[in-house]
């Protein structure tokens, strides 16, 4: 007879075994991340995330100590990447809804951006005000103004959200209240101010029946859309007498995997799209000069493009993501194209290069949240 026939050991409830797996589970990451500190004080090998926080000397720095440490926790937090996966994962494809309110998944592998106000845009619930509408009409006013007394043409471009463009591909619980705030901005500001802004929704609504024009898994056009917002402004350039042509491409295509979309929620692994590209049929001659090296597709503040034909005009342009597609085939045009991240016009900027044209470029869900500042009516 043995020793187990004479005790009784008492068998731990089922609940007991679930809540001491669950404390499990949620200390494993922590366990791991803490394993780490040593590595990542010493020499943290992945380039760009927040390094282990220095230590204090006194009370009055540990104010400083603690979002140091914050920061840290975010970046290095084990398992994080793999449990961000799993719950996109379950929720897009278990319950069918997206996992993250910055991003909508559409129908037929169409993905949307739902931050910055397009939501807001994609319902179209209001339209713009009046006072709104004066406020651009004057700010475009005052730009165009300024810029002709030095001679020098100025165009705004309007860039349609994905969500303008391709409507047919939004979720069936999405219901559009009114018309794109796009479309009544264009109409009111070619009524009040002709002649500045070139809108790009009409042309890539009638491309899109040749060939897409936006990607399916990003926020932004790809390069066959951005090609034909190219040659609505070369179309403007070319009408105030700016020397610009229209380089010739060949269409390509290849499958990559997910775009900006996914990325956001950890699946861009998951998922994938025909990226459709083209390549010039002559090498493109422009270079970035500013910053040296970078490469014309960087999300830079500032970046600068060169060209070897100083005939070609001197252009500045302000921009914003959209406007990165669009780089290689405008700066193919420019003796020098200084390109700024900025949602108004800086004349200091205008001042210092001289440029022959302007451009002022925005996407259309801006026109929910922002309000132009104007430098000429402080």
């Amino acid at each position: 007879m043995s020793l187990r026939d004479h005790v009784s050991v008492p068998a731990l409830p089922v609940d007991r075994w679930v809540a001491w797996l669950f404390v499990a589970a949620i200390a494993l990451p922590l366990v791991l991340t803490l394993a780490t500190i040593q590595r990542t004080a010493a020499d943290d090998p992945k380039r760009g995330l927040a390094p282990w926080p220095a230590p204090v000397s006194s009370w009055r720095d540990a104010g400083r100590w603690t979002p140091a440490f914050r920061r840290w926790f975010e970046d290095h937090y084990a398992l994080r990447r793999v449990l961000i996966r799993a719950h996109g994962t379950l929720m897009l494809e278990g319950v069918g809804v997206s996992p993250s309110t910055t991003v909508l998944a559409g129908r037929d592998g169409w993905w949307f951006y739902t931050d910055d106000g397009a939501m807001d845009d994609i319902v179209s619930a209001t339209p713009m005000s009046e006072p709104a509408l004066a406020r651009w009409a004057e700010s475009l006013d005052d730009n165009r103004a300024w810029l002709a007394g030095q001679g020098i043409p100025y165009v705004f471009v309007l860039t349609p959200d994905k969500h303008a463009v391709y409507p047919e591909f939004l979720p069936a619980t999405v219901r559009r209240l009114g018309p794109w705030r796009g479309a009544q901005f264009a109409r009111e500001m070619s009524r009040r101010v002709p002649g500045i802004v070139v809108s790009l929704e009409d042309a890539l609504v009638a491309r899109k029946a040749v060939e897409r024009v936006y990607h399916r898994t990003d926020t932004h056009w790809n390069a066959r859309g951005a090609f034909e917002g190219w040659r609505e402004l070369a179309r403007w350039l070319q009408h105030r007498g700016v020397p610009v042509s229209v380089d010739a491409h060949e269409a390509t295509a290849d499958v990559v995997g997910g775009q900006d979309l996914p990325r956001m929620l950890g699946l861009e692994t998951l998922v994938s799209e025909e990226r459709l590209d083209l390549v010039p049929r002559t090498p493109r001659r422009a270079r970035v000069v500013e910053p040296a090296g970078a490469d014309i597709a960087a999300e830079l503040g500032r970046l600068v493009t060169e060209h070897p034909d100083r005939s070609l005009p001197r252009m500045v342009i302000f921009r914003d993501s959209f406007m990165t597609a669009l780089m290689p085939y405008l700066a193919e045009r420019c003796s020098r194209c200084v390109f700024l991240w900025e949602k108004d016009l800086n004349p200091e900027v205008i001042r210092q290069e001289q440029p022959d044209v302007v451009v002022h470029q925005m996407v259309g869900r801006r026109l929910q949240t922002y309000l132009p500042y104007n430098p000429f009516r402080p």
